[in-house]
């Protein structure tokens, strides 16, 4: 079993292209504080997951943790791909309407582009 939770964006690069095209630095000091945001967000993320590895081993299953940086619906189904997935499990927000419309939904991306089941709780 594989227990995965994507963060979602980019890791922090000090470099971004202007609105022109050419190269150019970020504030130092606001660089700074995004990546430390970045760490919390890693650190927390990974606590969690290393939480549910425990409940897991402790009822026998055997499980590997991943967290991958993009987009969670795309890396979802990449890495079920890679891994030869039978059943993806995954939990949804009930987001509902112009919420799900606007913000997406990563439970219904997954249903309908996974090449192997989904179970959707």
């Amino acid at each position: 079993m594989q227990l995965l939770h994507p963060l979602q964006g980019t890791y922090p690069d000090s470099l971004y292209l202007t609105l022109e095209g050419s190269l150019s630095t970020i504030n130092t000091e606001a660089f700074g504080t995004y990546v430390s945001h970045w760490r919390e967000l890693e650190q927390e993320s990974k606590a969690k997951l290393q939480s549910y590895l425990k409940e897991a081993q402790a009822a026998g299953v055997t499980a590997l943790i991943s967290q991958p940086v993009g987009e969670p619906d795309r890396e979802i189904c990449a890495l079920a791909q890679e891994w030869s997935a039978d059943l993806i499990v995954l939990g949804r927000r009930g987001m509902k309407g112009v919420g799900e419309l606007l913000l997406g939904s990563v439970s219904n991306f997954v249903m309908h582009r996974a090449g192997c089941a989904v179970l959707i709780v």
